[in-house]
């Protein structure tokens, strides 16, 4: 089902494309009862019918970004110690996939979501799944140590933005106040006792968090 809505939307001209998606609080009521979570591989990933963030992962369960999941359970599975940075981890379905590596391969897992539909939702599926390694922090990472905005969408968790947005069609919610770091300040561990793997997606933010 999810599939063939899926299809009509991005088949469907821009101006009926908005209608949907001024639609979609109402769709996702109804579905409710259906979305609260997806089965991706040997783990369950729980997701919050209030963003439509979670369609993306309905739509395509185990198979979203199969190919970037895949080069990085290959590499974190290569013998070392290693730890991955999920930054922007949203439901944390690369935490989550990646959890499945052997612990002498992959020690520990940062899940870093500043979201806090998102965040609830992954606290929820690491404690079902009973995946320990992994580490889920409400943080906002980038250049800075102390404090940061960030600014929800009203309609997907992925709008978000932790800078004040020009953009016409982004509308702010709410802006809450969270903790922000650097990962140097974070994880100020010796830089040769470990490999570091990252996945970053920070809507535009990327370049502070390498910074």
């Amino acid at each position: 089902m999810f599939k063939q809505l899926h299809l009509i939307y991005r088949s469907a001209p821009a101006p009926l494309r908005k209608v949907i998606v001024s639609l979609s609080p109402v769709a996702r009521a109804i579905m409710a009862p259906f979305i609260s979570h997806v089965d991706i591989g040997g783990a369950r990933m729980f997701l919050d019918h209030r963003d439509n963030a979670c369609f993306r992962y309905l739509r395509w369960g185990s198979q979203y970004e199969h190919i970037t999941v895949s080069a990085l359970q290959a590499i974190a599975s290569r013998p070392g110690r290693k730890v991955f940075f999920d930054v922007g981890a949203a439901y944390g379905f690369y935490s989550l996939a990646l959890a499945g590596v052997p612990s002498e391969r992959l020690e520990k897992i940062f899940a870093f979501e500043p979201d806090p539909r998102c965040i609830d939702a992954l606290r929820k599926s690491i404690q079902f799944n009973g995946f320990d390694r992994i580490v889920a922090e409400q943080i906002v990472v980038g250049d800075v140590t102390g404090t940061a905005s960030l600014l929800t969408s009203n309609r997907a968790s992925t709008s978000n933005r932790t800078f004040e947005s020009e953009e016409g069609g982004f509308k702010s919610a709410q802006s809450i106040s969270l903790r922000a770091t650097s990962l140097d300040s974070y994880f100020p561990g010796p830089a040769d006792s470990f490999a570091a793997l990252f996945k970053i997606d920070v809507e535009g933010n990327e370049a502070r968090v390498l910074r």
